[in-house]
């Protein structure tokens, strides 16, 4: 029996808070991933077995970030018995131009180093796109709470105390890449000729067909551990003007750099689908109406924010907006048809009231019981 997680007595209270969510996070995405493979086994069918190939296993890279020579020595030392491919620098500044252009599982971050600190890395790892899912272990001699707290909110996967236990590094590093296999599998789920029936050629982001099969085994996932999930719908404003206006090839480039936007702005386990001409569907698993509005205004302001050039030669820019409307499971419906159509109405309602914004299906259930009462 291999244990997920262990804690030393005296326990902390905030680390046992911060360890039970790191298994929490670790079971959603067993479960995001089982969900993902069981919705392109139901969309292919027998096709399955033959368009889909496990990615093959390599051994994973760890960079050790450490100005001190005999530290970084002892780390390496520490985990010549686990099979990895060891990175070390010496600077933050080396760091981040290794993590931009080389395959990195996995960084151990020293808190003081010579040009900026291990929690400054930390935020640029966990905002950048392409390094967004490297797992980020900062080491310190510091035993502070309010710097483990800022670390955590910068996105740090694990905080370990100087001096060292080789046991303890070693189970935590074990963790950590387990939980990067995960995000890795969720990301590489596809080859090409999978991507081909699932993904939609025009956008990039999953077709219809897809968004449907995933949708009713998310509600029922949902259902079983009594979760949340967000629904969002959302339209293109004013498409058709838009492509009377510039065209049809203008508006299909349009609509590709929405899916893009869209995907580059929610988590590995959300869903990102077409739902029909120009409107686009978003899943948020373990997503309830607070942080769905959140997610919701996010996506709004990075396509508020976009300008889609027309000519190609950087003259004609032309911004375009989108409305959407929040469904949210169980609160607005118990099936994904209801969920749908509760998004669907809280988008038409967006619509109504001047397009560029999005609206909740809570405000179509007040406006009714308000009807029913008058």
């Amino acid at each position: 029996v291999v244990a997920d997680e262990f804690l030393n007595k005296p326990v902390d209270t905030m680390e046992l808070e911060a360890r039970v969510r790191s298994l929490l996070r670790m079971k959603k995405y067993q479960e995001q991933l089982t969900t993902r493979i069981q919705t392109e086994r139901n969309l292919l069918g027998a096709e399955y077995q033959k368009k889909t190939t496990l990615p093959i296993k390599n051994i994973p890279t760890v960079m050790l970030v450490e100005d001190d020579p005999m530290d970084a020595q002892l780390l390496e030392n520490y985990l010549s018995d686990i099979p990895l491919n060891i990175r070390v620098v010496r600077t933050g500044a080396e760091a981040w131009k290794r993590l931009r252009n080389e395959r990195i599982d996995l960084v151990l971050l020293d808190l003081m180093l010579p040009d900026m600190d291990g929690i400054e890395i930390c935020r640029k790892i966990k905002t950048c796109e392409e390094t967004i899912s490297v797992q980020v272990v900062i080491v310190t001699t510091l035993n502070d709470m309010k710097v483990r707290i800022r670390g955590i909110e910068e996105g740090t996967d694990e905080f370990l105390m100087k001096p060292l236990n080789r046991d303890e590094i070693k189970a935590r590093i074990t963790a950590l890449l387990k939980k990067k296999t995960f995000l890795d599998r969720l990301n590489e789920r596809t080859d090409a000729a999978l991507a081909a029936a699932i993904t939609d050629k025009m956008t990039g982001v999953y077709n219809y067909s897809y968004f449907k099969h995933f949708i009713d085994i998310e509600v029922a996932r949902s259902a079983r551990y009594e979760a949340k999930m967000t629904v969002l719908m959302m339209d293109v404003d004013n498409f058709k003007q838009f492509n009377d206006r510039h065209g049809h090839p203008a508006g299909d480039k349009a609509l590709a750099r929405i899916g893009s936007i869209l995907k580059n702005n929610v988590r590995d386990v959300d869903v990102v689908a077409r739902y029909g001409g120009e409107e686009f569907v978003v899943v948020l698993p373990y997503t309830g109406r607070k942080s769905g509005e959140q997610i919701a205004e996010r996506l709004l302001a990075a396509t508020r924010e976009e300008r889609i050039e027309i000519s190609g030669n950087g003259m004609d820019a032309v911004r375009i907006t989108f409305s959407a409307g929040l469904a949210v499971f169980p609160d607005n419906g118990r099936s994904s048809e209801t969920i749908i159509n509760a998004a669907d109405a809280a988008l038409y309602l967006a619509k109504r009231q001047g397009k560029n914004r999005f609206c909740c299906a809570e405000v179509i259930d007040k406006l009714s019981a308000i009807h029913d009462q008058s």
